[in-house]
């Protein structure tokens, strides 16, 4: 496939996970049937004949993109596997990369604003066909360290009766 250009605005979703485990995407996603390589055959009522079937050759696929342009995007983001649901929302997403090529290495950048104030920016290099060697610089700044409170589950340590009557 060879396409030219690529452009979309406003994508919004939301990425939710669940308590219990898994997420909100993944009824979009089908894991491949496993089919058997042997199939057993009766013939007459007595002769079993197993027949093995090869795997079918895979094919480099050949898919360029000249230009790909995804503006003013927005993920909000759901973890329900704290204690308190950490709620974080990433908009104006600005994905841009030219002359992509899987079979080579490509380059990649996205920028985005992070819930109120922050600001990300990733510069990705690497190729998809090669997963060994990726090169990624993330940025981030004026990131709310509160906005992560539910994240942090720190148990402070204090101090016992016993510690506290010994030192008196």
């Amino acid at each position: 496939y060879d396409i030219r250009r690529i452009y979309a605005a406003g994508i919004r979703t939301q990425f939710e996970i669940y308590r219990g485990g898994g997420n909100n995407l993944l009824a979009l996603i089908k894991a491949p049937e496993e089919r058997p390589t042997e199939t057993e055959a009766t013939i007459d009522g007595e002769t079993t004949v197993t027949i093995e079937r090869e795997e079918p050759a895979t094919t480099q696929l050949n898919f360029t993109v000249g230009e790909l342009l995804l503006d003013k995007g927005e993920i909000a983001f759901t973890d329900n596997t704290f204690e308190k649901p950490f709620r974080y929302l990433i908009s104006d997403i600005r994905l841009s990369s030219r002359d992509i090529d899987f079979s080579k290495q490509n380059e990649l950048t996205l920028d985005a604003k992070l819930q109120r104030t922050g600001s990300g920016h990733i510069r990705w290099k690497g190729s998809l066909q090669n997963l060994d060697n990726h090169n990624l610089m993330v940025a981030l700044s004026n990131i709310n360290l509160k906005d992560f409170t539910p994240t942090a589950n720190i148990s402070r340590p204090t101090r016992s009766r016993a510690a506290t009557s010994r030192s008196a």
